[in-house]
């Protein structure tokens, strides 16, 4: 039997709701009590491979695996932003607060990570 839940609970507890999808169980994710999605796993639904299915269809080029010219991909494009864009000292660490609050459980539940482990 699948289970709703309401949007914005779905978002607080998306982990373990991808977590119980992916054993199996199907999801109903519901606005204002009505159903606008369903989650569920994609395990097991992957379309069956045909070998040689497109013969004749793709070609690849011979030089397919040569390097690429310098004017499409060349050392003169290194660094060709350098001084416009401005990085804050403090950008790893920027909205973790709300990270932590939205996806806290993710990091505890598949990573064993602790709030006191955290790189400082």
């Amino acid at each position: 039997m699948s289970e709703k839940i309401n949007i914005c609970d779905a978002m607080g507890r998306f982990c373990e709701l991808v977590e119980r999808a992916e054993a199996g169980e199907e999801i109903i994710i519901a606005r204002a009590g009505l159903p606008v999605a369903r989650l569920i796993s994609l395990r097991g639904e992957e379309a069956k491979r045909k070998p040689g299915r497109m013969r004749g269809r793709i070609r690849i080029a011979d030089d397919f695996d040569e390097p690429l010219p310098g004017h499409l991909f060349g050392r003169e494009r290194l660094g060709f932003l350098a001084g416009e864009i401005a990085v804050p000292d403090d950008f790893d660490r920027m909205a973790e607060g709300e990270i932590e609050a939205m996806f806290g459980y993710c990091l505890r539940k598949t990573h064993g990570v602790k709030r006191d482990q955290r790189n400082p």
